[in-house]
């Protein structure tokens, strides 16, 4: 972004360690890496711009440094993120006029040359070498770009030429490199761009009802998940067994591999096949789809290996796919990623979901850290500070055909028929008795030797080998946004000082007690270090609390009424819901000066009654139905929504209606609207 406007940079700055060995090249794109404090030496002249976190005014911990040191926020310390959305560019402002090297997987090595070349018109000098070749003293302002993506262990036995290349890259020390296109965004988009005439899924044969990926934490319910669906005959699932769990994991790679190799008839996928299970059926499926349609996209391998799987590792008939809804859960892959992926997939000849699982943040760190403390030594402590998972996906709202499903853990264990009858009303598939069983190809399937189906042990086990009384109820103020969103109990942070906090969050927690350290120095290191993570965490806690931003999108978890007392309680939550929303929404409307309501339906009114005569007289009103008609509402013109681009470009906008937010921001983003712009009502506010 800096570059697409003609601003260089002096030098990039090597990130804060959290403990964990990494690589951190010398040499980044031409540029020096360099710590902070090497920077401050040449005074007071620097200016630094920091692509991490946001909200500056409440004063991070990056800007109290910055400032601690005379560098004051938005003169000489900018947090980006408050100001833009940067894109995902793939560089393409960065490597004009340069020589590039790459080295890794040849086949993808070729797809990025092509690219490259391609995007930059030429004006790129792009050579694939062997990692042995780089001499770093004879390559002075050359890039090499390692491309070697793997979700999973490097095998010797099983993917020798990737141990191989890992090996010699961990033993070189002195070469800079950069794993930028080692990621799946990047491949995404140039597989984007690469085939942007082509439709993704051109052989209708292949098209499936939906996809389904499933974005299901870790611990979380992602056996679980699997077990449920693997019966249904409507959904099609690759099962994950020693045969085939690094190749799910992995399978987009192999899909855009596959679709290089067919269509330029060169490249060998020798490493490949050894990984594929059923290698050979695989490529007569493939044979049988090119002679009818000539190229193939690597969506279109998507669906290939799947209708593969029911073919020959299933024994099904495949010769309709418009039933079949494929779950596809890529383990390994980080959550935050899922919507690339979706991305990748999205047409609007499929519909597209996203399957994600909530779990009360008290239980599941006890859950996570037993399952640490068996999968690995006790000296593997990275765990044990992560406390707060991620307040949800990244959304899909902005694409065509996708919808984000949230199904959390501890309904599903409750009350599955009724969950799993919603789940297969969101997705359009018919109600299977199989679903209320866990099963494995057909076979009951249980996990840890003592959980079956819906056993409600892991919905209350405190783990109190890990977790003391006092444990849970720092976990649940350091968890508080996430458990308030999803509906699980947490405590308010304002209610203690700070000076209360920082003697709450110094005790050690019980956990520590199982972690093993070599010596004393390492012990108190690690504690150090996790108490400055908790120190940051309770800072956005408190941001949140502040801000009074997180509007709860669930109920507390349901453990059993009769019906009238839980008829009140339904009452009691919307009226909490509608009472919080509203201040939300309020507070929202108070520090806007231009803002638009998009909406004129129930939400609108109730809204409007709420406010005083200054913000009415403030707000301006837009809905589809000013395009059939002119329209008065509350004295004022309604205009349509493609104004909101033109006349109406610096203004806010507020989708009002609570039952199709979704719709409405997915129209306003696709017309143009900058999503920065748009706040959405998510609870209904008429009575």
């Amino acid at each position: 972004m800096l570059c697409q406007h003609g601003i260089d940079i002096w030098c990039f700055l090597e990130e804060k360690t959290d403990g964990r060995v990494r690589y951190i090249p010398k040499i980044l794109l031409d540029k020096p890496v360099s710590t902070v404090c090497n920077v401050m030496n040449f005074g007071k002249d620097v200016v630094f711009i920091s692509v991490h976190g946001e909200n500056s005014a409440l004063g991070t911990e990056d800007v109290d440094f910055y400032d601690y040191y005379g560098y004051r926020r938005n003169k000489q310390f900018f947090l980006l993120n408050d100001y833009i959305d940067i894109a995902y560019s793939n560089l393409v402002h960065v490597l004009c006029g340069k020589k590039i090297f790459l080295a890794g997987d040849k086949m993808l090595c070729s797809i990025l040359t092509e690219y490259l070349e391609t995007v930059e018109e030429g004006n790129v000098s792009v050579q694939y070498i062997e990692i042995a070749q780089w001499n770093v003293q004879d390559n002075n302002n050359q890039n090499l770009f390692v491309v070697c993506p793997w979700n999973g262990v490097a095998d010797i036995k099983r993917t020798p030429e990737l141990w191989k290349f890992r090996e010699q890259l961990r033993r070189i020390t002195d070469i800079s490199y950069s794993k930028y296109f080692s990621r799946r965004g990047a491949f995404v988009f140039i597989d984007a761009y690469l085939n942007k005439h082509r439709e993704k899924y051109a052989q209708g044969r292949l098209i499936p009802q939906g996809i389904l990926l499933g974005a299901v934490p870790g611990v979380s319910g992602n056996v679980l998940v699997r077990g449920l669906l693997d019966g249904h005959p409507n959904i099609l699932q690759i099962l994950y067994d020693n045969r085939y769990y690094d190749f799910s994991n992995n399978l987009f790679w192999y899909c855009i591999c596959m679709a290089w190799k067919q269509n330029k008839k060169e490249g060998t996928v020798d490493e490949l096949s050894t990984l594929l299970p059923d290698y050979e059926s695989f490529e007569d499926t493939i044979g049988e789809m090119q002679a009818l349609n000539g190229e193939i996209t690597s969506q279109e391998i998507f669906l290939m290996y799947h209708k593969a799987y029911l073919e020959h590792g299933k024994h099904m008939d495949a010769t309709d796919m418009s039933q079949k809804l494929i779950y596809w859960e890529p383990h390994n892959t980080p959550k935050t990623e899922m919507s690339l992926l979706a991305r990748w997939l999205d047409s609007g000849k499929v519909g597209g979901y996203i399957l994600a699982t909530r779990r009360n943040n008290i239980v599941w760190y006890g859950s996570r850290y037993k399952v640490n403390m068996a999968e690995s030594d006790a000296n593997h402590n990275y765990w044990a500070v992560n406390f707060m998972p991620g307040l949800e996906a990244e959304s899909v709202t902005s694409l065509k055909c996708w919808e984000e499903i949230i199904i959390r853990f501890e309904d599903l264990k409750l009350h599955p028929k009724a969950e799993l009858l919603k789940f297969c009303k969101r997705v359009g598939i018919p109600w299977s008795d199989t679903l209320m069983h866990t099963t494995y190809n057909g076979n009951e399937w249980v996990y840890e030797g003592d959980v079956v189906d819906f056993d409600i042990k892991p919905v209350f086990n405190p783990y109190e080998t890990f977790l003391s009384e006092f444990d849970r109820l720092r976990l649940s103020i350091v968890s508080a946004p996430y458990q308030k969103k999803y509906g699980y109990p947490y405590e308010d942070s304002l209610k203690f000082s700070r000076k209360e906090l920082q003697e709450m969050f110094l005790k050690p927690f019980r956990f520590l007690n199982s972690l093993q350290f070599e010596t004393d120095t390492d012990k108190r290191a690690y504690y150090l270090y996790y108490v400055h993570f908790l120190v940051n965490e309770l800072w956005k806690v408190r941001k949140h609390a502040i801000l009074n931003d997180i509007v709860p999108e669930f109920d507390a978890v349901e453990i059993g009424r009769s019906k009238e007392e839980e008829q009140k309680r339904k009452e009691h939550n919307k009226d909490r819901r509608r009472q919080e929303a509203l201040k939300h929404l309020y507070e929202f409307i108070k520090r806007q000066d231009k803002l638009i309501f998009y909406g004129i339906g129930k939400d609108c009114v109730s809204l409007l009654e709420h406010l005083d005569e200054p913000d009415r007289e403030k707000i301006l009103f837009c809905d589809q139905k000013a395009l059939q008609e002119e329209c008065i509402f509350y004295g004022k013109r309604v205009f349509i929504p493609q104004d909101l681009r033109h006349n109406y470009y610096d203004y806010k906008i507020l989708v009002t209606s609570s039952c199709f937010y979704k719709e409405i921001q997915r129209e306003l983003e696709n017309i143009g609207v900058d999503q920065k712009r748009i706040e959405c009502n998510t609870v209904q506010l008429w009575k």
